[in-house]
């Protein structure tokens, strides 16, 4: 990210602005990756059901979160 930046600070947000906004969740995912993997497949293809669900009508994520929220945080044995 540096690099691009000393290479061509002019364009720097128009080229790389994705760099900003999405490496630092793939790096939250590198460091939850032990834990991710743990969950089954069902729930993940709950959870992807329910986020089709919520971008299709918004008003699901009021049940849609604590769902995923759920499944995600508290749903497991430990």
């Amino acid at each position: 990210m540096v690099l691009s930046w000393i290479h061509d600070p002019i364009y720097f947000s128009y080229r790389s602005g994705w760099i900003i906004r999405f490496g630092p969740l793939l790096f939250f995912f590198w460091l939850a990756w032990s834990d991710l993997e743990k969950i089954t497949w069902w729930n993940w293809l709950i959870i992807l059901v329910l986020l089709i669900a919520c971008f299709i009508k918004p008003a699901f994520w009021f049940v849609g979160i604590p769902v995923i929220g759920y499944i995600l945080f508290a749903g497991r044995k430990r």
